[in-house]
């Protein structure tokens, strides 16, 4: 756990859990964001269980995910961190005999010259499905 982790709270992941976190986030330095970024980029399950209460099931569920998965799920988050873009996760509803699924909508886009001038700007959406 970094230093910053340690000083923030645990969310429910949960909706809720996910816009108070990343509120928690965006009220800290740029230094610390990067540092923060930097955790969820090189290891997505680590932070996230630093970050967030999960159930048993979801602890598993995160576990099991492919190293693509969670490796796409933290370069996207890092990127969203540093440019304090929104993460909105929307969850399903689990129903008997469905599988659950991560499914993702990245509107993110960035606009940069060669005088170094950058911005970035767009929704990060995580939605939990049940097919």
């Amino acid at each position: 756990m970094n230093q910053n982790t340690a000083i923030m709270s645990l969310a429910p992941f949960t909706s809720a859990g996910v816009k108070q976190k990343t509120t928690e986030l965006y009220a800290l330095s740029d230094a610390a964001l990067a540092v923060e970024a930097n955790s969820v980029k090189t290891d997505f399950r680590l932070w996230m269980t630093n970050n967030f209460i999960l159930d048993s099931t979801q602890t598993t569920y995160l576990n099991n995910l492919s190293d693509d998965a969670t490796n796409y799920l933290g370069g996207q988050s890092a990127f969203c961190f540093v440019n304090r873009l929104p993460i909105i996760l929307i969850e399903g509803t689990p129903a008997p005999g469905l599988t659950k699924w991560v499914h993702t909508e990245n509107t993110a886009k960035i606009a940069a010259n060669d005088n170094g001038d950058f911005s970035a700007e767009g929704t990060f959406i995580i939605k939990i499905v049940y097919e």
